[in-house]
Formats: C-alpha cells, sequence, structure tokens
C-alpha cells in the first residue's frame, strides 16, 4: 500500500491500521475468558471517497494476493464497512 496509494490529494490514505486480539467472552470485560477467535481490525480512513475507489481498483490490478485474500475470508467470519463517514475524531 505504500507503494501504491496516494500521501496527498483526494485520493490520499490519511490513516492505515491493523490491529489483532484475541475475542473475548464480554468485550466488556478484560478480565472475562476468550472464545477461541482471533479478530483481525483493518481502518483505513481516506480523505474522501476518490481514495477508496482508488484503493478497490489498486486491489484488484496489482494486489497479487487479492484472490487468496478472498478465499481465506469465505472461511471466516467476516464485517465489511466499506465506505462510512467519519463522524468524529478526536485528532
Amino acid at each position: 500500500m505504500e507503494r501504491t496509494h496516494h500521501r496527498s490529494g483526494d485520493k490520499a490514505l490519511l490513516i492505515y491500521d491493523l490491529s489483532k486480539a484475541p475475542e473475548m467472552e464480554n468485550p466488556m470485560d478484560s478480565n472475562s475468558g476468550t472464545t477461541g477467535n482471533t479478530l483481525f481490525i483493518i481502518s483505513e480512513v481516506y480523505a474522501g471517497s476518490a481514495g477508496l475507489d482508488d484503493h478497490w481498483k489498486q486491489a484488484g490490478e496489482n494486489w497479487q494476493d487479492f484472490g487468496a485474500l478472498n478465499e481465506w475470508m469465505a472461511h471466516c467470519k467476516v464485517t465489511l464497512v466499506n465506505g462510512a463517514p467519519i463522524q468524529h475524531s478526536l485528532w
């Protein structure tokens, strides 16, 4: 993504985060046990919708493992929120 994504302008990728954590039995209680599942959270924030459109274009055209990701996701519980506008940010 560093090689293919814009860092300025209306297509700019402003934030990219990848997190990994065990799924908790009770997410509101850090002392609860885990379910045995692993959660992966990817958060990407673009300057505008043009950046998201460009992201999917780049994935399809330039990422050789895009198909493998789709196959892997077929075996997982996946929630994808595509293009949700930021409602509030502290900074």
